[in-house]
């Protein structure tokens, strides 16, 4: 067993590092199919770099918790949506065509959130589909945008150039978020929230499980009930900032459909809130459960825990 991890670890080694070089080409639309390509072999060989983390199959977990069968249709997008998401930023920087897609969800932003007041506030996502992309758009609002993330993809069961991958990914993505950038939420908490009280955007990713020790609060999210990390939606509560929640994803055709919503005042329970957002989003028909990036880490939950 230690001996498959160490060759899947190296093998993971020399992918990335083919992968940075390859991004590097100027044909984005054929950048594309090779990373469509990639996302099937991955999903034959049931293979993610989370598999250096855990110790289950995140094919087999996802369909699990999504009710459908790891060989079928879904499964295998589910595979294609996570390969064309690490390769949305590094396109950027070699061709015009995501830049086209980019203006476009920013326009979009503007007109789903055209009453969300100036100032601090947060906006919540998931690991789903191009949700990168849908960070990045977030720069039409014209203010920093500062996303809360983890330093888990500086472990050191992950390779060198898995997480030399990462830290380019990020400053890739700092160029765009107006003087803004990604923080560890275990190093910058407390950073992250001076500068939503300054006036920044704060983006969280609300698909994290709480652990005992964080607060949380329960959140369904494609048909999955779970305690979800709150302390960003419990900060904008306690200072009455706007929240809102944003998904974005590729459609049949490959082209990128965002949508988003918000609210400004608050008079339910926050878990409440938090649901309607989503709900609003997912009632549009556009974001199918197959873009949902880390289902599996959702596998050991029942309905209504």
């Amino acid at each position: 067993m230690a001996s498959f991890h160490r060759f899947l670890r190296f093998t993971f080694e020399v992918e990335y590092k083919f992968l940075e070089i390859i991004t590097r080409l100027p044909f984005p639309r054929l950048l594309r199919l090779f990373f469509i390509f990639r996302g099937v072999v991955n999903f034959i060989l049931d293979r993610d770099w989370r598999n250096l983390l855990q110790n289950h199959s995140v094919r087999e977990k996802s369909a699990n918790v999504l009710s459908h069968s790891k060989f079928g249709l879904l499964s295998i997008t589910r595979f294609i949506s996570y390969s064309l998401e690490e390769a949305d930023v590094f396109c950027l920087r070699s061709g015009s065509l995501l830049k086209n897609e980019l203006k476009d969800l920013q326009k979009q932003i503007l007109d789903d959130l055209e009453g969300f007041p100036s100032g601090g506030g947060v906006l919540f996502s998931c690991h789903y589909g191009s949700f990168t992309l849908g960070i990045l758009a977030l720069s039409s609002l014209q203010r920093p945008v500062f996303v809360l993330g983890s330093n888990v993809v500086d472990s050191p069961l992950l390779p060198p150039s898995l997480q030399a991958f990462f830290h380019k990914k990020y400053e890739i993505m700092s160029e765009y978020l107006n003087g803004g950038r990604i923080l560890f939420l275990e190093e910058s908490k407390r950073s992250f929230f001076k500068l939503l009280i300054n006036g920044s955007i704060g983006v969280v990713l609300a698909d994290l499980i709480a652990g005992s020790h964080n607060s949380s609060i329960k959140l369904n999210l494609f048909g999955t009930t779970a305690k979800v990390q709150a302390g960003a939606a419990l900060f904008a509560e306690k200072r009455n900032m706007p929240i809102g929640a944003f998904l974005c994803c590729r459609d049949f055709l490959g082209r990128p459909v965002l949508k988003s919503a918000s609210l400004n005042n608050y008079s339910n329970d926050l878990s409440c809130h938090l649901q309607d957002l989503f709900e609003k989003i997912l009632e549009t028909g556009n974001f199918s459960p197959k873009h949902w990036l880390i289902a599996d880490s959702f596998w050991h939950l029942s309905e209504g825990d």
